[in-house]
């Protein structure tokens, strides 16, 4: 018999594993999909460890949520393969690590975050935004666009949806207080 201490830790191991795996799943489907292996690869693990650890949106159900990220990583593939790299895109860019900076780590209702996770967390986006962001200076020097604009659709997608994330809290907040209020 498990003890409830070692049912949360191996439940919390298959609910990590899944983060992990599930995502792989997606981009061998959509990658096999549009024939666009690299391009699917390199967004959906940028996507993946930008949102592990900055916060965003979280769906209710685990159907939400595939249906959700299938569409997610369908639309980031497409616009990937209409956008040019230029300034813009270093605007849009820029713009995303400022935001993802500021406003990382965000919890939802269904993800909360203790004070020890949101401290680790905004160390961790700082990093991985400093990667990302050497990352793309590198890989647009060597003329690897398809990389570039992988990665900076990904940051972009992430800065995105958590700010529908926090939308969403001040709203579930907002609502929460109005009817106790009235009650």
């Amino acid at each position: 018999s498990i003890d409830t201490t070692e049912r949360e830790l191996y439940e919390n191991a298959i609910d990590s594993l899944k983060i992990l795996i599930v995502p792989v799943v997606y981009a061998v489907f959509w990658g096999w999909f549009l024939q666009e292996w690299t391009i699917t690869f390199c967004f959906v693990f940028t996507f993946a460890v930008v949102r592990k650890f900055s916060g965003w949106y979280y769906a209710k159900t685990e159907l939400q949520c595939t249906v959700f990220s299938l569409i997610l990583i369908f639309g980031g593939v497409k616009l990937i393969k209409i956008l040019e790299v230029g300034i813009a895109m270093g605007i849009v860019f820029l713009s995303s690590v400022v935001f993802l900076l500021k406003n990382s780590p965000v919890d939802s209702e269904n993800r909360r975050l203790d004070v020890d996770e949101k401290n680790t967390n905004k160390k961790r986006v700082l990093v991985v935004q400093l990667i990302a962001s050497i990352g793309v200076v590198f890989l647009w020097k060597l003329n690897f666009d398809c990389y570039v604009k992988s990665i900076v659709v990904a940051n972009f997608l992430a800065a995105l949806f958590q700010g529908i994330g926090i939308i969403v809290n001040k709203w579930e907040k907002m609502l929460f207080r109005a009817y106790y209020i009235t009650k």
